[in-house]
């Protein structure tokens, strides 16, 4: 039944199908840029003529709130060094040297964003202990066997020691550490028993499961 117009070719078609209500008449006028309708550029009109309010965002890192360079941009950090932070912390979960740290079950817990569920245990234990523990943001240039500088980010700094949570040892772990300036200290799968333990009785939740307590 050909009972709409397409707003882009003016031809007329049929607007059922089983998405729901089509607006054009083929994929070709649906993702063409040719000529817009009326109503599309007066919403264009009114989004560049947009108070500055609408240019303002809050950084996801440190939660300052700043003005982006555009208003079409979905800039999600305030600086260079948060979006550093940020890409570190949403590394790629299939990478083979994230395996065993629950690193695909990563999400925000008061105010941290977490990598792992061992983390997320981690930092319960410290909060619940009154232990100074925050998000490290700095970062030591390391090369890998192709002669490729990469920058590595340690997780925590606790006590005014930069903690590493692993699941497990690997050769680049050894690499990366030579890189380091400061004392370091790494927390692997069996330094975390006791602490993994705590954290189930807590909540009773067993702790690979832990991301459920992920704010929503």
């Amino acid at each position: 039944m050909l009972n709409s117009i397409c707003p882009k070719c003016g031809s007329s078609f049929d607007p059922t199908s089983k998405w729901g209500p089509k607006k054009y008449c083929s994929p070709q006028c649906s993702h063409s840029r040719g000529p817009r309708t009326e109503q599309e550029k007066e919403n264009i009109r009114n989004k560049l003529s947009a108070p500055i309010e609408e240019l303002k965002a809050t950084c996801v890192v440190c939660d300052n709130v700043f003005i982006k360079k555009h208003r079409y941009l979905t800039t999600k950090t305030c600086s260079k060094q948060c979006a550093d932070t940020l890409r570190k912390t949403n590394a790629n979960p299939n990478k083979t040297q994230n395996r065993g740290c629950g690193r695909g079950k990563a999400g925000w817990y008061k105010g941290f964003y977490l990598n792992s569920v061992y983390e997320l245990a981690y930092l319960i234990y410290c909060l619940d202990h009154n232990i100074s523990i925050s998000r490290n943001t700095e970062y030591f240039i390391w090369t890998d066997g192709n002669d490729i500088q990469h920058r590595y980010y340690p997780d925590f700094i606790v006590n005014g020691e930069l903690v590493e949570i692993k699941g497990f040892w690997q050769e680049t772990v050894s690499i990366k550490l030579s890189a380091v300036t400061k004392p370091i200290k790494i927390l692997y799968h069996e330094d975390l028993l006791d602490i993994f333990k705590y954290v189930e009785q807590k909540t009773n939740i067993k702790y690979k499961q832990l991301h459920v307590l992920y704010d929503k």
